[in-house]
């Protein structure tokens, strides 16, 4: 352990009296004011070898500050299906001023650090495998993110788990195959999307939900189910007899509609993650949860068979 921090200390010592040498080449001094809240940190940050980044940050401040350094993830749903590695090696940032800050493996993505009134700390991000974009936060705004975020999850799930149950009702009541295989559909596309908000949820709930977080499988599963139900909804109506043709050919345009800007959505997540900020993970989700409300919004409105005919 001795040895492995004189290392990084030789590091960011190395580092800062290459800047003395080569002065044009020094990272942008981020200046922090009273009211900073959320930055993004990516254009500060400077490659200085294959792993390790450099950036400076000067307190305009008369008091220390506490900040959180917090590296965005890749999208769940590609790492559950394996096109990305998720980002388990914790963070670990060395200072100019000799102190260590590392994240827990709880958190690997997410860092505290500190800076002293009036001073210009220099940062070594050692280590940082797999890159992906950070964002720097003040630590009372980032709490409240987090829980405007929770809230706005679990106001969604609720909405669509109540939906579902409507839903549920109408197709029994309505008899209707059709309307059973979009409730079919549905349940999975909830499941999948609780899983993939699971992090949040089970911070926000202050709980484990294991069933919820612990099992790797219960994302491709549900994906799966989805797409499953949707070829099954789309041959169905292609090729038997259905009751109210046309008002679910119309429920099935709006939501592949969704489907697709949905698919895109996650694509931009993937292909730029920084694409919409902080935020960008969360559209495709939004784009999710449209989806399913199309999905059970068109079995809550099915015309009662009486008042149709086959078409």
């Amino acid at each position: 352990m001795l040895m492995a921090h004189f290392s990084r200390m030789f590091l960011v010592s190395l580092a800062l009296f290459f800047n003395l040498l080569v002065p044009v080449q020094a990272s942008d001094v981020l200046r922090l004011e009273d009211s900073f809240r959320t930055l993004d940190l990516t254009p500060f940050i400077k490659n200085i070898n294959q792993n390790d980044y450099e950036f400076s940050i000067q307190n305009a401040t008369n008091q220390s500050v506490d900040l959180l350094l917090h590296r965005l993830e890749p999208p769940k749903l590609t790492t559950a299906l394996g096109l990305s590695s998720p980002s388990v090696i914790p963070l670990r940032l060395f200072s100019s001023n000799d102190n260590e800050f590392v994240a827990t493996p709880e958190q690997p993505n997410l860092v505290r650090l500190n800076v002293p009134a009036n001073q210009v700390q220099t940062f070594l991000l050692a280590d940082a495998v797999g890159w992906q974009p950070v964002y720097l936060w003040s630590e009372n705004y980032y709490a409240s993110y987090q829980s405007r975020l929770y809230t706005v999850q679990l106001s969604l799930l609720s909405m669509l788990s109540g939906l579902l149950l409507i839903a549920v009702i109408v197709a029994v009541l309505r008899r209707s195959r059709r309307a059973g295989y979009a409730v079919v559909m549905a349940m999975g596309l909830i499941t999948l999307q609780g899983s993939l908000w699971s992090d949040d949820l089970v911070k926000g709930l202050g709980t484990e939900v294991t069933w919820l977080v612990g099992n790797d499988l219960l994302i491709p599963i549900a994906f799966a189910l989805g797409l499953l139900m949707t070829g099954v909804g789309h041959l169905n109506l292609l090729f038997r007899r259905v009751i109210n043709r046309n008002y679910w050919t119309q429920v099935i345009i709006l939501t592949d509609i969704c489907l697709i800007a949905t698919a895109f959505l996650w694509s931009l997540a993937y292909a730029l993650p920084n694409f919409a900020g902080v935020i960008g993970g969360e559209m495709p989700h939004v784009g999710l949860t449209l989806t399913i409300a199309c999905i059970l919004l068109g079995v809550v409105f099915l015309p009662d068979r009486r008042d149709t005919h086959m078409e």
